[in-house]
């Protein structure tokens, strides 16, 4: 996975100011549940000196974190290896919550890899060591009507997808029954980029 560089985006600071928003505030429960694994991780994205980035989104919501690290670590049970990470458009936040993720499934004693595409072949020494791996595979639904032959090749190696969608974002069920239709594992939808006081992140 590319390490995430120094300087912050529009994406990166709206994480920290909502962060900051949102630990100001008493701790909300976490909507939904989620994820696992752990061995390399991509570079932490640096902020201002109060820590970095993915420290600072892990301690905002622990357990939202924790919740997704259990709905990996199950789906990788179930013989899920290769985790995707997906979403409809660019900005969303999926290099984060790839690194958080990570670092989640990390603490919890997992063996991870990190991509940003898709291995073209798992060595066995991962498989038999039980690697999670996670991809930040892009933009699956860049818009107009969702394409099977499209899906299935933009998906081609993986076994699970997480969605991310950014909380201005209407819903879009009809993604993950399309996942579903060409064989993947729906673990979740991420949101990014929520009003403060419904926290930095949440899972549905």
């Amino acid at each position: 996975m590319t390490p995430a560089t120094a300087t912050l985006d529009a994406v990166d600071r709206a994480f920290i100011w909502h962060a900051d928003q949102a630990r100001r505030q008493p701790p909300q429960p976490a909507a939904a549940a989620p994820v696992p694994a752990a061995a390399t991780s991509p570079q932490p994205i640096t902020d201002d000196g109060m820590g970095t980035l993915v420290d600072r989104l892990l301690r905002v919501v622990p357990h939202a974190w924790s919740q997704l690290a259990k709905r990996v670590e199950d789906a990788h049970g179930d013989g899920a290896e290769v985790i995707a990470i997906t979403g409809a458009r660019r900005g969303e936040g999926r290099t984060t919550l790839v690194a958080c993720l990570a670092r989640a499934l990390m603490a919890r004693g997992r063996r991870v890899e990190c991509h940003d595409r898709v291995p073209l072949q798992l060595a066995s020494a991962c498989r038999e060591g039980g690697t999670i791996v996670l991809v930040d595979a892009g933009v699956w639904f860049p818009g107009g009507p969702l394409r099977r032959a499209w899906l299935e090749r933009q998906s081609l190696g993986c076994h699970a997808v997480i969605l991310v969608r950014s909380a201005d974002q209407s819903a879009c069920p009809a993604r993950g029954v399309a996942l579903e239709a060409v064989g993947l594992k729906v673990l979740g939808e991420v949101l990014t980029m929520t009003p403060p006081m419904t926290s930095g992140i949440r899972v549905a």
